[in-house]
């Protein structure tokens, strides 16, 4: 074999002579070493070695970074989606505080009607309407599509929120995930797939309407960035998770922000963060001044009284220290402890590994926000479940690479067939979360659904029964139950009745008054009741949404002055106070229907009588 190669003159070679080979310089006619050739049955392995292709065709880098590739984003994200699509049509609502502290409000905006919280009080202006009206760009256009569910067109713009939830959800594990597959961690990208998509505290957190969710989504983010060295991401997902999301999330951001100043130009970090904050907080104030009528930023009124003022979170609950520890329990199962080992390995790592220490510096870097985030929301006296929704896909990523470390020990430990013993590992801590998360989300379906799948009786009774077109619902001890105005007909109404509740409620937007920009007298931050938010005229109840029983499983009084009760419909709901927690907490077929004691929902129709 002959070829060409060039000599060329270092004095006269030129920027063009080294674009155009036959510019300056010589070429002289040389005979090329002639390379030997493999036997023939050895040349097809090697021309596939060579274009690192596999004895089954399969690109070897493709085989082992999938998940880094574009290809293998797309998929993660699609497989991530079918689990949130589960939880936006399954999922029930957790707390009173997610319907009327933001499904409430977007109703309002949508329709001009449903319920006001003190926090959104003019007078406090505690919480943001820019977090409310970008959910209202998604959702005002669904409702003028009036797709209709069960009779009611909008129940589908509950679910198509829900679904707009899960889809972000998934979008931003999926980078996640991709973000360390890019790092050569193949195995826990593997597992942290596979734990995103089985997970029930996943299942519960992913497709809620709370700041705490919002802010998952773009810690999530933040976290891919340290991953990736993108230390733009990372400031820009921290800014929108404080300042649009959830204040206070900046103690879980004060490890990325160090991150940060430590790998990044100190004075353009500093820029694109002041720039990005001004900013946000501009448009937080200009939205914030529009619907409350008057100057006002909402992130300064939540901070000076939840922070600075006289705000009293305890007024609402206390818990002891071991409250994140119990719950956190029952939806992230073993992935908890686990996820407490890993700082343990990665330090190790560090510490005691020449061969990837800066990898492990930068998956602690990535994980810590955790740590900080846990350690801050146990020492508050006032504790709720979903404070922990934050870090939730941080915590999974911690579990994955504590059971890949842990395989890694053992195989180590045992010394023959390492490759089967890791594989064994992983195969049996995936079968077990997945056993777990999968009763866990069980217990909550089979337990706890029939508050919401009783309204949904309600529209398909007015639906089939053909009631007029007004009607007026009523709720009493149950009404912290209540899953949103979303699931009360268009002509309906829904009221409170006195019940024995000694707390303050929402009271209803008044459109009239000024709606957003106006509040009932009665509504404080002190949680005092007071008669003006129970319903005058009980008569005018149509239908009534109650437990069957109380507490001690003794038939309530269920009563409206100058009428009757009827059952219309009834649904199973396990009595927590008369069952043992462990059923509570997990589904076990053929053992927990035995050993629950159940309750009653029951909507109940009032007549003349």
């Amino acid at each position: 074999q002959e070829g060409w190669t060039e000599q060329r003159s270092p004095a006269k070679h030129s920027s063009r002579s080294s674009v155009n080979p036959l510019g300056s310089g010589t070429m002289v006619r040389q005979r090329a070493r002639k390379r030997p050739s493999p036997p023939p049955h050895q040349a097809h392995s090697a021309r596939g070695r060579r274009r690192g292709v596999s004895k089954k065709g399969t690109s070897a880098v493709e085989s082992t970074f999938l998940l880094g590739t574009q290809k293998g984003l797309l998929v993660t994200v699609l497989t991530l989606f079918l689990a949130r699509v589960a939880s936006a049509a399954f999922n029930i609502i957790h707390d009173c505080d997610e319907t009327y502290n933001y499904w409430e409000p977007l109703h309002y905006l949508i329709y001009n009607e449903g319920f006001q919280t003190w926090e959104y009080s003019p007078k406090f202006a505690l919480r943001s309407y820019l977090y409310i009206t970008l959910h209202y760009v998604f959702a005002k256009p669904l409702a003028l599509l009036r797709v209709v569910v069960l009779g009611n067109t909008k129940l589908a713009v509950f679910f198509g929120v829900r679904g707009l939830f899960g889809l972000v959800s998934a979008v931003t594990e999926g980078y996640l995930v991709f973000s360390l597959a890019k790092t050569g961690r193949r195995t826990e990208s593997r597992l942290l797939l596979c734990f995103l998509a089985t997970s029930a505290a996943m299942f519960v957190s992913s497709t809620s309407f709370l700041p705490g969710t919002f802010s998952m989504y773009f810690f999530t983010l933040a976290t891919a960035g340290v991953l990736q060295q993108n230390q733009t991401l990372v400031i820009v997902s921290c800014a929108v998770s404080v300042i649009v999301g959830w204040s206070v999330t900046a103690i879980a951001a004060i490890p990325h922000a160090l991150w940060v100043l430590g790998t990044a130009s100190f004075v353009r970090s500093l820029r694109t963060a002041v720039l990005l904050t001004a900013s946000l907080l501009i448009l937080t104030f200009a939205f914030d001044s529009y619907f409350y009528g008057r100057y006002v930023l909402s992130l300064h009124s939540f901070l000076s009284y939840n922070v600075f003022g006289s705000g009293d979170s305890a007024l609402y609950g206390v818990e002891d220290s071991t409250f994140y520890l119990r719950n956190g329990l029952n939806n992230l199962n073993v992935l908890l402890p686990l996820s407490f080992a890993a700082p343990c390995f990665l330090l190790l790592r560090i510490c005691l590994s020449s061969e990837k220490r800066e990898q492990a510096k930068n998956l602690l870097a990535a994980l810590s926000p955790q740590w900080f985030w846990l350690l801050a929301i146990t020492m508050l006296p006032h504790k709720e479940e979903r404070f922990m929704y934050v870090v939730y896909p941080e915590i999974l990523l911690a579990a994955a690479y504590t059971v890949v470390q842990a395989g890694n020990s053992l195989a180590g430990v045992i010394g023959m067939f390492r490759g089967h013993v890791r594989k064994v590992f992983f195969t049996g801590a995936l079968i077990i979360t997945t056993m777990l998360s999968a009763s866990r989300v069980g217990a909550l379906l089979w337990n706890y659904d029939a508050n919401m799948k009783i309204y949904m009786r309600l529209n398909q009774h007015l639906h089939t029964e053909g009631v007029g077109e007004s009607c007026v619902v009523c709720v009493g001890s149950e009404w912290y139950e209540y899953p949103s105005s979303f699931f009360i007909p268009s002509g309906c109404g829904m009221e409170f009745v006195r019940s024995g509740f000694d707390g303050v409620l929402p009271a209803h937007y008044n459109a009239s008054l000024g709606g957003t920009r106006y509040a009932a007298e009665y509504l404080n931050d002190m949680n005092e009741a007071d008669d003006r938010q129970f319903m005058e005229n009980e008569r005018a109840c149509d239908f009534l949404i109650s437990l069957k029983y109380d507490d001690k499983l003794l038939p309530k009084r269920q009563r409206i002055k100058g009428k009757t009760l009827e059952i219309v419909h009834e649904l199973p709901y396990v009595q927590s106070s008369a069952s043992k927690a462990l059923y509570r907490a997990l589904f076990i077929p053929f053992v927990s229907a035995h050993k629950l004691v159940y309750n009653s929902y029951a909507l109940y129709k009032s007549k003349e009588g």
